[in-house]
């Protein structure tokens, strides 16, 4: 058994100076599990992709090979797939570098007084760019931004790893049935089924779906001026409507429109539900039960 390992140390130690040895410069390279050297096919892959990278580290998370490295002075990650298959990448950014939309997006969020601690800039294939931005107020969130500044999603946990997209065949039909040629950036499911984030002729919306892929209704942000003056009028009537409101969005189902607002209620996020006709559906605490 000792001899086994040793055998396996030795071949890497012989690829890494076949692929890590190329450039101009001697890489150091990391391996941060026994069973976590990458493929040939992966090493080849990234070697093409970011030559003279440093600081090199390796290692296995779930089926991928997830790499860290440096270049050009700044923090990268990159992850493959075992047959050399680059499914995506994430460079940290500083805050004070983030795109102008996603400056104003978060300064008319609910989130623009938390501290921003760091910002990442995700790439996946088919030329796909979401941003990462890190923040600490009542608790630590990680925001999901689409490179027009569109919010996708809020994470609560404190280092969420950021998973490639991989798309199932379900998912692939689900959004060819409904939206064609649409470009997707982001899956995930929660307690109300399977959310999918797509940009459609521009328009950056969540479809959302039953577990058994069933359309449920589309939501998107819209202007003010494009909200129904009864939309608005019931706002206004309601017991909150002396707050700013800070998002609106449309929510289209096979059977109706309705519109969500959303606004702050002291230190609580809130969502009012409201018909097309001006009828008060419900309000609810951001991060969900009755409000």
């Amino acid at each position: 058994m000792k001899t086994e390992k040793l055998n396996k140390y030795a071949i890497g130690i012989m690829l890494g100076s076949i692929f890590f040895c190329q450039g101009c410069e001697t890489q150091s390279v990391h391996i941060l599990q026994e069973n976590s050297w990458p493929s040939v096919a992966a090493l080849n892959a990234f070697m093409v992709m970011y030559p003279g990278a440093k600081e090199v580290q390796w290692e296995r998370m779930e089926s991928y090979y997830v790499v860290d490295f440096v270049r050009k002075s700044v923090s990268y990650q990159a992850w493959y797939a075992e047959d050399g298959e680059w499914l995506q990448s994430r460079e940290e950014l500083s805050p004070n570098r983030l795109s102008q939309p996603i400056v104003e997006a978060l300064s008319h969020s609910a989130y623009s007084e938390w501290l921003t601690t760091k910002a990442y800039l995700l790439e996946r294939p088919e030329h796909v760019f979401i941003y990462r931005v890190d923040v600490v107020g009542e608790r630590m969130v990680a925001l999901y931004y689409s490179a027009g500044g569109d919010l996708i999603k809020v994470r609560n946990e404190t280092a969420p790893v950021d998973y490639p997209l991989v798309l199932t065949t379900e998912t692939k039909e689900a959004i060819d049935n409904c939206f064609g040629c649409a470009t997707i950036l982001d899956v995930w499911v929660n307690s109300f089924g399977i959310q999918i984030c797509l940009l459609d002729e521009g328009i950056c919306k969540i479809a959302a779906y039953s577990g058994s892929y069933e359309w449920l209704a589309n939501i998107w942000t819209i202007p003010e001026a494009e909200l129904p003056s009864a939309v608005l009028n019931c706002f206004r009537l309601s017991r909150y409507g002396n707050i700013p409101v800070y998002k609106y969005s449309v929510q289209v189902n096979a059977e109706s429109v309705s519109y969500l607002l959303y606004f702050l209620d002291g230190a609580k996020e809130k969502i009012m539900r409201i018909t097309e006709d001006g009828e008060m559906l419900y309000v609810i605490s951001a991060n969900g039960g009755v409000a």
